[in-house]
């Protein structure tokens, strides 16, 4: 995954680090709001007498599976770009001595996750979500640990980045 003005930079897979967060909170965030009004959407169409039993039962179905589906997508994302940004690093030539700038820019990336993540729960602590966020048990437990999570996987991605034999 190149990014446009850092093609061919042997930094950019800080940058991808740093869209990785962005895409995660960004993918939990919309797909929890939008569970919140598909309920109260769900809870208007019950609530309709003009409505077949049929629509209702379509409707219910629907929002009863919307959870389970997109709390594994956001899983399989997560691990997903996780390994798609490591391979990328490995796969880039750099100078080894160059392994001490990247810890500081892993204290930036850290400062940007703390920062997302606090985005994270001061937009969604409002008590009209906690139902939503109920439903959410895989992207809750991550989002609890974001910040360990995304700074362990940056130390390690740096390491892929380093660690290989030039050659």
């Amino acid at each position: 995954m190149m990014v446009g003005c850092f093609k061919g930079k042997k930094a950019f897979y800080f940058v991808d680090m740093i869209l990785l967060v962005c895409i995660l909170v960004i993918f939990g965030f919309v797909s929890i709001v939008a569970y919140h009004f598909i309920g109260e959407i769900n809870t208007d169409i019950q609530d309709d007498d003009d409505l077949s039993a049929n629509t209702k039962d379509i409707v219910q179905d629907t929002t009863d599976r919307y959870p389970k589906y997109f709390d594994s997508f956001f899983v399989i994302v997560f691990v997903g770009l996780l390994v798609a940004v490591g391979l990328g690093a490995y796969m880039i030539r750099v100078f080894p001595a160059l392994f001490w700038i990247s810890l500081f820019i892993m204290v930036i990336f850290t400062f940007i996750v703390i920062v997302m993540n606090n985005l994270w729960f001061e937009t969604l602590s409002e008590s009209e979500f906690s139902v939503a966020l109920q439903s959410f048990p895989m992207t809750m437990f991550i989002m609890d640990n974001f910040v360990w999570i995304m700074t362990m996987s940056g130390f390690l991605i740096a390491v892929l980045y380093f660690a290989k034999r030039n050659g």
